[in-house]
């Protein structure tokens, strides 16, 4: 397995890179890499595309609840949590959880 970036960085020859673009706001890239040449045809963009249209929303709601978790564990550590908040928190993890299932199933 390579591990140095300079030597993964040569040992692909064909690249296909997609944005992951929810709401106007770019969460990532979606990346497809071979070792081998080759040219991607019309219908592997377009399906790759397909996916970051899918793809993005779960990652930006991922990135809000990651956001949202990491705040309210500061909260709770120094007890400042109502059990409204609680209640809010368990959701919270119910929609990662949910997140998760959806994107192991592309």
């Amino acid at each position: 397995m390579l591990r140095s970036a300079s030597l993964l960085r040569h040992y692909y020859v064909a690249c296909l890179c997609v944005p992951l673009i929810d709401r106007g706001i770019l969460q990532g890239v979606l990346v497809v890499q071979t070792i081998e040449p080759r040219v991607f045809s019309t219908e592997d963009i377009r399906m790759l595309a397909e996916a970051a249209t899918q793809v993005a929303p779960v990652v930006s709601e991922a990135r809000t609840l990651d956001g949202l978790a990491r705040c309210r564990r500061a909260r709770w550590k120094h007890g400042r949590y109502s059990a409204e908040e609680i209640a809010e928190r368990k959701r919270a993890h119910d929609l990662i959880r949910q997140s998760r299932e959806l994107l192991e199933k592309l």
